[in-house]
């Protein structure tokens, strides 16, 4: 059975952001809400799992996913994404859209506690630390 399972407590370290990779990203922003959680097990062993606030995910690979964040780059003189790299990407991508779809039609939340979050397996990571 895998430690994290054992009922014994287990001290997790937990971290809200903003989707996108942009630190800059203004709170009030229709867009995607993180719950990171970091699982500190006996060993050195660590579970970290990423949540979403979205019902859908915006990539199917970790390849599409870096393309989808590459597109998104905000251009050194204008600050903001190239409308052209976003657009051929969600041409070359149209499975990606529903995600941003979602976030348009929603308000943005009040509080990180007021948002639904969902796991996302492509997300989570596990890993051992060997000493």
């Amino acid at each position: 059975m895998a430690s994290a399972f054992s009922g014994k407590p287990v001290p997790v370290t937990m971290r809200f952001s903003i989707g996108g990779g942009n630190p800059k990203a203004p709170d009030n922003a229709k867009s995607q809400r993180n719950l990171a959680l970091q699982f500190d097990l006996p060993d050195g062993e660590q579970w970290q799992m990423g949540n979403v606030s979205a019902p859908v995910f915006s990539a199917s690979t970790p390849e599409q996913l870096l393309a989808r964040l590459e597109a998104l780059m905000p251009d050194p003189e204008t600050k903001k994404p190239n409308p052209e790299k976003v657009k051929a990407f969600n041409e070359a991508n149209p499975e990606t859209t529903p995600q941003g779809k979602h976030f348009a039609s929603q308000p943005v939340p009040a509080s990180y506690g007021k948002v639904n979050y969902w796991g996302r397996a492509c997300l989570c990571l596990c890993r051992r630390q060997w000493q």
